[in-house]
């Protein structure tokens, strides 16, 4: 229905799209008090946390899909990464960075900026079910998050650009996405977007950069509250 050059085109625009209309809802301060209003403080950040995630997953998640079915018949799902595969590049990146990420953020976690910001969920008491909820919010946003980057935007990017010219296009919508955090997260962003698109070109998958976001969104919430509670 549409060729190289508007795939990748349709890819980059519609993520930045995406972009906005998430961080429409990102904090909105209408529905942190709508929510602090009807559960209390910190029921009504929780749950407000809950639904960025969620709706991260429909607009990550759902929307690239809905835009792959019905515009794409030249290519499968796995010319977009959605191909799980466990050979020799997998297993390396994965067991060299795995490690790597959780060293990282059991570093940056003793930090008092680090812990003014994580756990994103600033509830006090923490217990088996809330960091059950929490790790499940991180897993299915990571999916939708990671399909979005280093499948469907990396892909057909690579396609119509060649590999640098898509990686540096979706690196900057990358730390894009990470400015609402903060500076330090923007510019941090950038050496890990390239790393990761690298990994998911190599491995015609976007598993291991899910895999290996969700090892650093994990190990960093656990490692925050860790020290967090360490420093009361």
């Amino acid at each position: 229905m549409y060729d190289i050059l508007q795939e990748g085109t349709l890819a980059i625009f519609l993520s930045g799209l995406m972009l906005v209309m998430y961080f429409a809802l990102y904090k909105n301060p209408a529905i942190l008090g709508a929510l602090a209003k009807r559960y209390g403080e910190e029921r009504g950040q929780e749950y407000a946390i809950y639904l960025q995630k969620f709706w991260g997953v429909l607009l990550f998640g759902l929307l690239p899909w809905l835009v792959f079915a019905l515009t794409q018949e030249e290519h499968g799902l796995s010319d977009y990464g959605w191909a799980w595969r466990l050979d020799g590049p997998v297993l390396k990146w994965t067991l060299l960075l795995t490690p790597v990420m959780i060293l990282m953020t059991w570093i940056s976690t003793r930090k008092e900026d680090s812990l003014a910001q994580y756990p994103e969920i600033r509830r006090r008491d923490w217990d088996r079910p809330l960091l059950f909820r929490s790790a499940l919010g991180w897993i299915l946003y990571l999916l939708a998050y990671e399909w979005m980057f280093r499948g469907w935007l990396l892909f057909a990017a690579f396609r119509q650009m060649g590999l640098w010219p898509a990686i540096a296009v979706n690196t900057a919508i990358y730390a894009l996405a990470h400015v609402p955090k903060g500076p330090r997260e923007a510019f941090g962003a950038m050496p890990l977007g390239i790393a990761l698109c690298l990994i998911s070109i190599q491995t015609g998958s976007f598993f291991v950069a899910f895999f290996l976001h969700v090892v650093l969104a994990l190990s960093n919430e656990w490692f925050s509250l860790y020290f967090r509670d360490r420093g009361e």
